[in-house]
């Protein structure tokens, strides 16, 4: 199948290079997203020659001739909510120059954005493809997946996105586009949620004098809880659960006016977390 994948960092590259063996990948970077080239990146990559079976295209009208394009662009967090800009503008873009499509957005949108896309651009089909990748290991997680998630109501478009996981041994979850980006927000809060927790618990540890690593090791024996975010101590950081965790936030409570508890609790012992760290750094 040939397949467009449009921007370039971690997730657009672990994407292109996870299926380039069994696809043609055509690699369109609009905003040079060069994180392609990232020690990241190229750690996981077996050969340099590895980049050689990758075309690359500078102009979107090279799309056209693409089965589905993946749209794997950043929706950064700002003090306005979640930033959909740089797809909001690639949507533009293509709905300028392809007169049809399958449009697979893997970034993380806030729930129902993928619905007004399918009703402002109805020449397309959208399926919602959520990533679940550590910044570290992008490609062998892109390649060993707990499940996949295909978000859509088309099904020609699902089964064509079906198609490309076929040689993938987990599980395939279908469902709608607002419920697929609802599952991307809830399992990176709950990692965030799972952080907070344990750094509440090593907080007490401390207090009472208690072995907070063993504490760890032995919580994380039980198979429901695992070793994942338990040995406290620090903030959750990198760019995915901040992101997320904030701009979730920030949607609900502005656009939804619903109010969150558990959530807003789960940043604030993350920003007290923060702080402490920088003033241990400061002694």
């Amino acid at each position: 199948m040939k397949i467009a994948v449009v921007g370039w960092g971690y997730v657009g590259a672990a994407t292109g290079l996870g299926l380039k063996d069994h696809h043609e990948i055509i690699a369109y970077d609009p905003y040079k997203l060069t994180a392609l080239y990232s020690m990241n990146i190229l750690r996981e990559l077996p050969a340099m020659s590895e980049l050689v079976k990758i075309k690359q295209v500078y102009d979107i009208s090279d799309l056209r001739e693409a089965e589905l394009i993946f749209v794997c662009l950043p929706t950064p967090t700002t003090e306005n909510g979640v930033d959909t800009s740089y797809i909001d503008k690639i949507l533009d873009d293509l709905n300028q120059k392809l007169d049809k499509g399958i449009i697979v957005i893997r970034s993380t949108t806030p729930p129902g954005t993928i619905k007004k896309y399918q009703e402002k651009y109805p020449k397309f089909q959208f399926v919602h493809n959520p990533e679940f990748l550590r910044e570290r290991t992008p490609v062998s997680d892109f390649l060993n997946p707990d499940r996949i998630v295909i978000g859509g109501t088309h099904d020609d478009a699902i089964k064509k996105v079906m198609d490309v996981y076929k040689l993938f041994d987990c599980q395939k979850c279908v469902t709608d586009t607002t419920t697929s980006e609802m599952i991307k927000y809830a399992s990176n809060i709950f990692l965030a949620n799972k952080i907070s927790f344990f750094n509440e618990i090593h907080n007490v540890c401390k207090v009472v004098g208690a072995d907070h690593k063993k504490l760890a090791d032995v919580v994380a024996l039980d198979r429901r809880i695992g070793h994942y975010g338990v040995n406290g101590g620090k903030p959750y950081g990198g760019s995915c659960l901040p992101k997320d965790t904030d701009g979730f936030i920030h949607f609900v409570e502005n656009h939804l006016k619903h109010e969150l508890h558990l959530i807003k609790a789960t940043k604030k012992v993350n920003d007290e977390m923060k702080k402490h760290e920088e003033g241990e750094k400061r002694e």
